[in-house]
């Protein structure tokens, strides 16, 4: 009887031990996209959307960005080494989402499904500009707008450039005090005259040298 016992509980304990998770590494990660950005304000990598959707209202004074999304880790990586060189810079959320991936999958992140719809490289329909407003769609890579997000950052936009003008108001200035200081120094300096025993002479006359 005992070991009839014993053999169950063996049994169930193998059949728990398959369903439970054997350790934090195989831990269920929330699949992200990765975003290269290879032209603009600060090229890298990046898992931020709302990093690029700055850059991208940066990049309509800066003259443009150009980036791409990626669905696998390593081909992202792989990019961004082959255009941007082996110091391109990595944004620290996206540094610690990929050591989460790699981990989970014992550094396979080719294994790693991302469930999203992305842009493939090749041959595709750019959106006309009229497409664009009528359907959300950025006509600089044809990648879906976040309208929400772009609003998040306009609504904060009047406070920025209230800071920004501040800001830059106190610099000019610091700047304009340190000019006036510079010019008074040069017109003191200039309208220091030593005057000579030949220069001196007083009301009478007095003083001049012997013709």
């Amino acid at each position: 009887m005992l070991s009839i016992l014993n053999s169950l509980s063996k049994y169930f304990h193998l059949i728990n031990g398959s369903l439970m998770p054997a350790n934090e590494d195989h831990e269920v990660i929330q699949q992200k996209p990765i975003y290269v950005v290879f032209d603009g304000k600060l090229p890298g990598v990046y898992i931020s959307f709302e990093e690029i959707v700055a850059q991208k209202i940066d990049a309509k004074l800066m003259g443009g960005i150009s980036w791409k999304k990626y669905k696998d880790i390593d081909e992202a990586l792989s990019q961004a080494r082959k255009i941007l060189g082996i110091n391109y810079y990595l944004e620290p959320a996206a540094k610690e989402y990929i050591q989460k991936c790699k981990k989970a999958k014992g550094k396979k992140t080719s294994e790693i499904p991302i469930k999203m719809t992305i842009k493939e490289e090749g041959f595709f329909k750019k959106p006309t500009y009229k497409e664009c407003l009528t359907k959300g769609v950025d006509p600089l890579d044809g990648e879906y707008i976040d309208w929400k997000i772009i609003e998040k950052f306009e609504e904060a936009s009047p406070q920025l450039k209230k800071k920004l003008k501040e800001e830059i108001l106190k610099e000019l200035k610091q700047e304009m005090d340190q000019k006036f200081e510079q010019i008074k120094k040069a017109v003191d300096e200039k309208l220091e005259v030593s005057f000579s025993d030949l220069d001196t002479m007083d009301l009478g006359g007095h003083g001049q040298p012997d013709e």
